[in-house]
């Protein structure tokens, strides 16, 4: 294994990775039916799941070798900005440090060469901002025509509020002591930084940009909401809670208070149009009391992935009062945590020497959220997966309201089949999508966009391949 190999996001837990799906063009799942022209179907490998009744057509836009081994791959939210970094093959020589911006069709926009290896990156929801970090210790604003317009001294890992227009600088314990993050402008300008004497572990935000919940060591869990400012919006420290021994992952989902309505249009679960509604609300209040703006305050429940000696791990769900609601002994091992944007449903997913698992527990609905009751009631499990062996390269899992992606392997005496299986929330399978790579190479990152069913998959082989998802 290359030692470049890491994941971006958490110090603890690899990139997700899905390598490239070689020379398919086109695959129908369940019962992926692969083909390019003039070549013979071979169907893939089959899974030990069942299978949905409403799959997907998975059809391969295009496919590429890059000059060297992919390190950071992100995906605009409207699926038509697809950027890649890219380092020196250690084995050939071959390539440079570099960073590339293709279109959803394949087009290259535009490739610049690098000083230094990024460290990580990210792309705003149009596509018009990229934003990395390298180890050089510089996180640099790039245009959407590959020119570079600010440069700031932060080594960090950037997250983008495409709304507000606010980049939250991620410190871990490389970088700035006492400093968990910084907050910077859509310009590059360095707004504020929060101070702290406990490492920021790993953070989560809401799926509306509203609200962000930041896990530290000791247990400690702070929620921050974006407010309106005099000059634009900042963040506010809301609550802060704190678990029993060390956290391993967060989830956060925000929910409008009952006084917003519908103004989302689904049972009162605001999109970003209903936050933003309570946020600005707030703002023309300036006379009202703490109690009022409490009442306003946009509601959210966040989900604790910790693990002590004498528990061992307990996933624990908090309301907006940073009161305890629900909580949870995994049935395996669990690495990663994640919520769907309503709340209404938790996915888990470990890797470990017992097999790979992922789980889907129900959250609390928002009838509940507003009738405390005096204990923790049990979340209840509504499904789990499972693969016996243990996966060489784990992956991420990718949630979304509709659907989950976890990767799968199987292997035999002188192969091993890597798979990118899509669940739907009832655990059946909409796509068995059996992965080829080289040998010896391994699954490394994938980015998805739910809004246009685009997917970029990328393998530690060189190979960048991106997929519509469809009926």
């Amino acid at each position: 294994m290359n030692l470049y190999r890491f994941f971006k996001t958490s110090s603890r837990r690899r990139s997700a990775l899905l390598p490239v799906l070689g020379g398919l063009s086109v695959a129908t799942v369940v019962g992926v039916a692969c083909s390019t022209p003039n070549a013979k179907v071979t169907p893939p490998r089959a899974m030990p799941f069942e299978a949905s009744s409403d799959p997907i057509e998975v059809k391969e836009l295009w496919s590429r070798k890059l000059p060297g081994p992919l390190t950071d791959l992100s995906l605009s939210k409207d699926g038509n900005a697809i950027l890649v970094a890219s380092i020196p093959d250690q084995d050939t020589g071959e390539g440079r440090y570099q960073l590339t911006r293709f279109n959803r069709n394949g087009k290259e926009i535009w490739k610049v060469p690098l000083k230094s290896q990024i460290k990580s990156q990210a792309i705003s929801a149009d596509g018009t901002l990229a934003v990395t970090a390298n180890y050089g210790g510089d996180l640099s604003g790039i245009d959407a025509s590959g020119k570079t317009i600010w440069t700031a001294a932060a080594s960090c890992k950037p997250i983008l509020f495409n709304q507000a227009r606010r980049i939250l600088c991620q410190h871990d314990d490389d970088t700035v002591p006492d400093v968990a993050f910084e907050i910077f402008d859509w310009n590059g300008k360095k707004l504020s930084a929060f101070q702290s004497k406990q490492d920021l572990l790993t953070l989560k935000v809401s799926a509306d940009e509203t609200t962000a919940a930041l896990a530290f060591t000791g247990g400690k869990v702070i929620v921050f909401e974006m407010v309106p400012g005099k000059n634009g919006s900042d963040f506010k420290k809301v609550r802060e809670f704190k678990v029993k021994g060390e956290i391993l992952d967060v989830a956060i989902a925000a929910v409008a208070p009952a006084s917003a309505g519908n103004a989302a249009g689904v049972s009162g679960i605001p999109g970003p149009v209903a936050s933003a509604a309570v946020k600005s609300r707030k703002a023309e209040k300036a006379s009202d009391t703490e109690e009022e703006d409490e009442a306003d305050r946009a509601e959210w429940q966040v989900g604790v992935l910790s693990h002590s000696l004498k528990q061992g791990q307990v996933i624990s769900l908090f309301d907006s009062k940073g009161k305890l609601r629900a909580t949870a002994e995994p049935g395996s091992h669990v690495e990663q945590l994640e919520m769907s944007s309503q709340g209404s449903e938790l996915f888990v997913y470990g890797n470990s020497p017992k097999g790979q698992y992922l789980a889907v527990l129900l959250g609390l609905d928002r009838a509940a959220s507003g009738k405390a009751s005096s204990k923790p009631v049990t979340l209840s499990q509504k499904w789990q997966r499972s693969d016996k062996r243990y996966a060489d390269y784990s992956s991420s899992i990718v949630a979304s309201d509709h659907q989950v992606m976890a990767g799968f392997e199987d292997v035999e005496p002188s192969t091993r089949n890597s798979h990118l299986v899509i669940f739907d929330l009832e655990g059946k399978m909409r796509a068995n999508l059996e992965l080829k790579t080289e040998e010896g190479a391994y699954l490394y990152s994938y980015a998805y966009s739910p809004e246009n069913g685009v997917l970029a998959v990328g393998t530690d082989d060189s190979k960048l391949s991106v997929f519509s998802l469809g009926k």
